[in-house]
């Protein structure tokens, strides 16, 4: 059965819902479902987990995307869950597990726009062990806002692929677990192929190894 045709019928003929908002519920689900597709070979409404939402969140906003466009699509995706819950398809509403992105507050800019941008024009072309290394060692500090600790703690095992989220060890021996979009997957598969090529007999259980093998400090 096609959940999602069958809940935007009911918001059609049963909400009577206009079609501009109609057809904005139709994209914000095709695009998550594509995205789930395409990261976790799933499309079925059943198989969503929390996690996979996230992942989808990061993506989103790595693209640039507002705020409030994310989190009117995580109101179009809450809405079908709530939708499949009363019709008896699932148990629980995966959204309720998401904490929304908040519209007004901002990070603080740490390094200037030109800057980031000029030390990843930097390391955008190469790929020998240190260049591939520094690009990674970028993209993780800036797409998941470590602290140079948490970044030099990463081991290899800490990476989730099945859920593509990362466990940082923070202070206090707290830990959490930050999902990784795309490019970040994607880096840290091209980074561990060349580590494993260089130092196939390493037992160094850190993900970030210096030139001559060892962990980074």
């Amino acid at each position: 059965m096609d959940h999602r045709q069958a809940f935007l019928d009911y918001l059609a003929f049963e909400k009577r819902y206009a079609s501009h908002t109609l057809a904005a519920y139709d994209n914000d689900l095709k695009q998550f479902f594509g995205f789930t597709r395409d990261m976790y070979q799933t499309e079925d409404p059943v198989l969503i987990r929390h996690f996979m939402i996230r992942s989808w969140m990061v993506e989103l906003l790595e693209n640039g995307m507002s705020t409030r466009t994310i989190n009117r699509k995580l109101s179009s995706l809450k809405s079908l869950f709530g939708f499949l819950i009363r019709r008896g398809v699932v148990e629980a509403n995966p959204v309720r597990k998401i904490a929304a992105p908040k519209v007004a507050k901002k990070l603080p800019v740490v390094v200037g726009k030109g800057d980031l941008d000029r030390m990843f024009e930097a390391l955008s072309k190469g790929n020998d062990f240190e260049t591939t290394r520094d690009r990674l060692v970028l993209q993780l500090l800036y797409g998941l806002g470590l602290r140079r600790s948490e970044l030099i703690a990463i081991e290899v095992k800490d990476v989730d692929w099945q859920r593509n989220q990362v466990t940082i060890n923070g202070k206090g021996a707290r830990q959490r677990k930050l999902p990784l979009g795309r490019a970040l997957v994607q880096a840290l598969e091209e980074y561990l192929r060349l580590r494993e090529k260089i130092f196939p007999d390493s037992e160094i259980p850190h993900l970030l190894l210096t030139n001559k093998g060892k962990a980074i400090y």
